[in-house]
C-alpha cells in the first residue's frame, strides 16, 4: 500500500509521525512524506523509513493567506505528481490540501486530529479567524474516511463538534519502547552528563520540547528566584524555540549558569539527552481546552527514559503521575510552590529514583507505541 503524508512542519524531529512512519514501512508499506521546507533540512531524504520531500520555502510576506496559498499550491502539486492509495492529513493546517487530493483521485483519506486545532493556545480570539477555520475543519472532515484523535477526552470533544464523523479512533502518544531499553544506561548516562559538562552529584531538571510560550519555560523562569538548592541541582533545556533568547536572558540577570542548552535534537538521538535528567518538567498553562485536554509525548518519554515528572494539574498527566507514584503533581501555579517543590526533589534523591523506577517501570508495561503500532497499521490499511 502507497500511502502519502501531509505535515505543515519540516519533519525533522516529530516523534508520531516518526512512529506512524515506521510502522507502516516495517509492514511492507511505502510511505511518502510530503514536509514544509524551512530552509534548513535536506529537499529529500529518508527519516524513519519514509521518503521525506520539503516543499516551498514560503516568500517573506506578512499576510498569512498569501503564504497559505502558496504552501497549498505546492502541497497539491507535489502530491498529485505521486502515486499513493491513500492520504493522510496531519492536522487542519494540512486537512483541505488532503481532502481536495482525496476527491480529485478518488483515494481515501485520514485525518490525524493531533491537536483540538479551534482551541490552540495561538488561535486568535477574532470570531470570524476561529469561524474561518471551523468551516476549513468541517468542510475537511466531510471526505475524511478515518478522524484519529491523540487521547479518548480529545476524541469525544472532536465527535461532538463535528457529528458526522464515521469513523474515529485514538492512537496515544507513546513513545518507541527500544528508545528507552538501553542496556549499558548508567555507563551512557554518566558519559552523556559528562558531555554535557553537568557535575556530579546533581540533580538534573530537564525541560524538553518547543522553547515557545505557552509552552511552560515561562513557569521556569518565574520560579528560578525562589529556589533555594541552585547549588544541588542543574537544568537541562532541550529544543528550541522563539522563547528561548528571553529565556537565556533571564538567567542571564539572575545570574544562573548552572544549565544546558542543547538546540533541537533529532528524535532518535533524544533518549540519549533524556538520560542525563533526574526529572522532567511539564507544564501546561490551562488557558485553552488544547492544553486542558494535552496529549504531551514527553510525559511518556520521559517515564521511558526513568525521568520522575514534576507537572501541574492536566488531566491526562494528573491521572497517569498519580496512578504511577512517578513525580510530582500541583494544582498550585504560583512561582514559590514550583520552587519548592524542585528544593523538595533536590533534598530527596532517594525518593527521586523511586519515582524513576517506577514511572520506567510502568512506561514500559503499559505506555510504549508496541502497544499502539497494531492498531495505527490496522486503522491505515482498513481504510484503503
Amino acid at each position: 500500500m502507497r500511502i502519502l503524508i501531509l505535515f505543515n512542519n519540516s519533519h525533522r524531529v516529530d516523534g508520531r509521525v516518526c512512529k506512524q512512519c515506521l510502522t507502516l514501512t516495517q509492514n511492507g508499506h511505502r510511505v511518502t512524506v510530503i514536509a514544509r521546507d524551512d530552509g534548513k533540512q535536506p529537499t529529500e531524504e529518508v527519516i524513519c523509513g519514509a521518503q521525506v520531500k520539503r516543499v516551498i520555502r514560503l516568500p517573506r510576506l506578512k499576510l498569512p493567506i498569501i503564504k497559505q496559498i502558496f504552501l497549498s499550491v505546492a502541497w497539491i502539486k507535489t502530491a498529485l505528481a505521486h502515486d499513493w492509495d491513500a492520504i493522510i492529513a496531519t492536522n487542519a493546517d494540512t486537512l483541505d490540501e488532503a481532502a481536495f487530493c482525496s476527491i480529485w483521485r478518488h483515494k481515501p483519506m485520514a485525518y490525524d486530529a493531533r491537536e483540538l486545532w479551534l482551541d490552540i493556545a495561538s488561535m486568535p480570539h477574532h470570531p470570524f479567524v476561529k469561524a474561518y477555520w471551523y468551516v476549513r475543519e468541517w468542510l475537511g472532515i466531510q471526505r475524511a474516511k478515518l478522524v484519529i484523535s491523540a487521547n479518548e477526552e480529545r476524541r469525544l470533544i472532536t465527535k461532538k463538534r463535528y457529528p458526522m464523523i464515521s469513523q474515529d479512533g485514538v492512537i496515544e502518544n507513546f513513545p518507541d519502547s527500544t528508545l528507552g531499553t538501553n542496556p549499558n544506561y548508567e555507563q551512557d548516562r554518566t558519559e552523556f552528563r559528562k558531555r554535557l559538562g553537568i557535575p556530579e552529584n546533581r540533580i538534573v531538571f530537564v525541560f524538553q520540547g518547543s522553547l515557545n510560550r505557552f509552552r511552560g519555560l515561562e513557569n521556569l523562569a518565574q520560579a528560578i528566584p525562589f529556589i533555594k538548592s541552585m547549588d544541588k541541582m542543574w537544568f537541562l533545556i532541550v529544543g528550541n524555540g522563539t522563547y528561548k533568547d528571553e529565556f537565556q536572558s533571564e538567567l542571564k540577570k539572575l545570574g544562573i549558569q548552572n544549565v544546558t542548552f542543547t538546540g533541537r535534537v533529532d528524535y532518535l538521538e533524544l533518549p540519549k539527552y533524556l538520560s542525563a535528567g533526574d526529572v522532567g518538567l511539564l507544564f501546561y498553562p490551562l488557558t485553552c481546552l488544547n492544553y486542558v485536554y494535552a496529549a504531551p509525548n514527553k510525559l511518556y518519554e520521559y517515564m521511558l527514559n526513568r525521568l520522575a515528572v514534576l507537572a501541574n494539574t492536566v488531566p491526562t498527566v494528573k491521572r497517569v503521575v498519580e496512578d504511577e507514584k512517578c513525580g510530582f503533581v500541583t494544582a498550585d501555579e504560583k512561582p514559590e510552590t514550583l520552587a519548592a517543590l524542585i528544593d523538595n526533589a533536590c533534598s530527596s534523591p532517594e525518593n527521586i529514583a523511586l519515582m524513576r523506577q517506577r514511572g520506567y517501570e510502568a512506561a514500559l508495561a503499559k505506555y510504549t507505541w508496541d502497544i499502539q503500532a497494531p492498531k495505527w497499521l490496522d486503522m491505515i490499511t482498513h481504510m484503503a
